[in-house]
């Protein structure tokens, strides 16, 4: 079994494993237990995991599919939704890539400066 998602609020879970199912995702809703906070935890498993791409992509992309969902639900999604942007923004601000942009900036920089010498 593969876990596409966690949440502590079963109802969403439960929305979105219906969801999943009516695009013809054979998934599984399964209680993880309680985690440190005393909280139940809820998870969407699948059973193949060749379905998991047409799930991410349902989950983290689909229109059609946040329309399918009951608008109690909609801001628990987009919430979700926002996660990999907000990787993506920290990933592209990190230590390395900005150390990475000003090396490649300095190589032009002087690449250009080198040619206009040369001419």
């Amino acid at each position: 079994m593969f876990v596409l998602l966690e949440s502590t609020d079963r109802g969403f879970i439960n929305e979105l494993h219906e969801s999943l199912q009516a695009y013809g995702i054979v998934a599984l809703v399964c209680d993880l237990g309680s985690g440190a906070d005393g909280s139940q935890h809820f998870a969407i498993q699948l059973a193949a995991y060749s379905q998991m791409e047409r799930a991410r992509r349902l989950l983290f992309h689909s229109a059609d599919f946040a329309r399918s969902l009951h608008p109690e639900f909609l801001p628990a999604l987009q919430q979700i939704r926002e996660v990999p942007r907000q990787q993506l923004l920290r990933w592209l601000t990190s230590t390395w890539a900005l150390r990475l942009t000003a090396l490649c900036l300095t190589a032009v920089l002087l690449g250009l400066l080198g040619d206009a010498l040369l001419k």
